[in-house]
């Protein structure tokens, strides 16, 4: 027992004991223990316990395959159950957001690839002392779930801001101490085993990408399927629809997603309907990747409008037909305050399939106390959406309309702009800017 512990560094003892004291500080409460036994029953289902051994056999063979190469050997198990637990089993858990992140496989490859993995690296082979590492393991870890949470909300942007900025204090002082014993110890880092224990973990994560991969396009199948499932009812045409959709876009999870979301506003009654909706999504693919120009008075190019507010966090779908030809597109709402009913607004865009001819913001209100926040974020945005659509600056009075909550309307370069707010109760309203095409 002392020989295993006094192989360990001041960074894993520090982990062991602040693991241990959670264990401690868990067991008391009840309500804590309570969760924990809801997760471990909700992981011992079945198919979770399938995808876990899949899981621990792909890594056995990717060690198998490292060991015949000669970047393994079993010097490398700590270093291997480390990963498979802190790096695996954790994008494991996270296949649910992953099939929701099309993004995921770019940003892990690029995060795989950082020359900041070499200097991490070396600063796990050069541990503080124990009482350093004490304090430093538990302020990393709350620095970390902090800003993973933060991120992932427009309200916490300021707080996310703060902890990025700790954060590369923290990456200042890790180069400048790797630096350091650069200099003073090469010998030490350049050693055989230095550099394969920085690469094992490194490829490991490499080849983790195609299975997490396989598992991301299972996800997206299988709920793709079940949506189907309910929007064609006939057995024949929902078997032959499936077909298609595995032969036709295959792996190509994004403009799957496309196609079905533009199903659900079509009258699918025949092959010939999935046939025609499957090249009306490749076309408007081809056409993406050289967009035709939109003469200024027809409108905005689909292609352009639905980016119009992407830096302000309200990115629309795709742009598609509706069952009325109308064409069609719509962000996701953005939350504007931390109330108990959360105002929030969206942006859409309608016209048809050669053009944007009416762009919209919508901002429902749910706290007339609260006004000032929510009035100049929309004038802040409807600035941006201003500029972008008609190129100039916002006017004055469009601007305090948008303010006191009034209602206006101008005609500015053949473009009608206008500002209407309708109160939908005592304490909600909702605020409407638009630009439309005369």
């Amino acid at each position: 027992m002392y020989s295993a512990l006094s192989s360990l560094d001041n960074r894993e003892l520090s982990t062991i004991i602040w693991f241990v004291i959670l264990i401690i500080w868990v067991s008391k409460d009840a309500k804590v223990r309570n969760s924990i036994k809801e997760f471990i029953k909700a992981s011992l289902k079945r198919y979770i316990i399938i995808s876990f051994i899949f899981l621990f056999a792909y890594t056995l063979v990717s060690t198998w395959l490292l060991s015949h190469i000669g970047l393994w050997d079993i010097s490398q198990i700590k270093n291997t159950i480390f990963w498979f637990f802190l790096v695996a089993a954790a994008s494991f858990l996270e296949l649910s957001n992953i099939a929701n992140n099309d993004e995921y496989f770019k940003t892990s490859i690029k995060d795989n690839l950082k020359i900041i993995v070499v200097i991490e690296f070396i600063l796990n082979f050069y541990t503080f002392s124990f009482i350093a590492e004490l304090i430093f393991v538990p302020f990393l870890v709350i620095i970390g779930v902090t800003l993973a949470v933060s991120q992932n909300k427009e309200k916490n942007k300021a707080v996310a801001k703060f902890l990025n900025y700790i954060t590369n204090l923290v990456a200042v002082f890790i180069i400048i101490f790797t630096i350091y014993k650069l200099i003073t110890e090469f010998n030490e880092i350049a050693k055989k085993q230095t550099l394969i224990d920085f690469i094992v973990p490194t490829i490991l994560s490499i080849l983790l990408l195609p299975y997490i991969y396989i598992q991301y396009v299972y996800i997206n199948y299988d709920k793709i399927f079940f949506r189907l499932k309910f929007l064609i009812k006939d057995k024949i045409l929902f078997v032959y629809t499936m077909k298609q959709a595995i032969i036709c876009f295959h792996l190509k999870i994004i403009q799957l997603k496309r196609w079905v979301n533009a199903l659900h506003y079509q009258n699918i009654n025949s092959k010939s309907d999935i046939d025609r909706s499957i090249e009306e999504i490749y076309k408007r693919i081809s056409e993406a990747k050289s967009p035709p120009i939109v003469p200024e008075e027809l409108g905005w190019s689909p292609y352009k409008a639905t980016d119009f507010l992407k830096s302000e966090g309200l990115k629309t779908n795709f742009y598609k037909k509706s069952f009325d030809n109308i064409w069609f597109a719509d962000s996701s709402c953005l939350d504007v305050d931390d109330e108990l009913i959360l105002s929030s607004v969206v942006f859409c865009l309608e016209g048809d399939s050669v053009a944007v001819k009416f762009l919209k913001l919508e901002m429902n209100i749910f706290n007339k106390e609260k006004l000032e926040a929510p009035h100049q974020l929309l004038l802040k945005i409807a600035s941006q959406l201003f500029e972008q659509a008609i190129g100039s600056n916002i006017s004055a009075q469009v601007s305090s309309a948008i303010i006191k909550g009034g209602n206006i309307q101008e005609i500015i370069k053949s473009k009608l702009v206008k500002v209407v707010t309708k109160n939908l109760n005592s304490n909600v309203y909702m605020i409407i800017f638009s630009i439309e095409i005369i």
